[in-house]
Formats: structure tokens, C-alpha cells, sequence
């Protein structure tokens, strides 16, 4: 968020599928949203994401950097990443 605040001044809007904040998604699903969340579309549309924000503390890099994820199946590596979001504990694993 420091760049945010930096270029602050010079800040444009670019739409959901360039900035796809995971964390984000699980809270579409939670009862107090009627669907009309900006990323609600991208729920049953996962191949329309063009950019993926990782924001949580799992990194992508992760996988091949360090030796707690090395040898996970791809299964298992996914199931590590979702683990670490509270909306997806919250609104899926209910």
C-alpha cells in the first residue's frame, strides 16, 4: 500500500480481472452479499482472471523456494494457498 499512497495523485481505476485479490473473492460468498460484488463474476469464470494478487502471506514462489511446499502435489499445494484465507474458512469450509 505504499505505492498507493505514493502515486496516489496519478491513481486510475482498472477493472477486476487485472488486479483478482483471492482474499477478496471469499467475501462474495459470504450471506450479507447479494452477488453484486465486482469479482462475483469471476467465481464460476476463473479463466477470464488475467492478474492474480497474492496478498496473503502464501507467495506462488513459495512452492519452489521453500522446503515446506517443495513436495506437495498440485492438490495439496492448492488446498495449503486456500487454507490461508479467512473468507474461504469462513464461507466455503462451513
Amino acid at each position: 500500500d505504499y505505492l498507493s499512497r505514493f502515486f496516489a495523485s496519478e491513481w486510475s481505476h482498472i477493472g477486476v480481472a487485472f488486479n483478482f485479490q483471492l482474499h477478496q473473492m471469499y467475501y462474495a460468498l459470504a450471506p450479507s452479499c447479494d452477488g453484486s460484488a465486482d469479482r462475483a463474476e469471476f467465481l464460476g469464470r476463473p479463466d477470464r482472471v488475467k492478474v492474480f494478487h497474492y496478498s496473503n502471506e502464501t507467495k506462488p514462489w513459495a512452492r519452489l523456494l521453500d522446503t515446506t511446499f517443495a513436495s506437495l502435489r498440485d492438490e495439496e499445494w492448492l488446498q495449503a494457498i486456500l487454507r490461508d484465507f479467512s473468507g474461504y474458512r469462513s464461507w466455503v469450509l462451513k
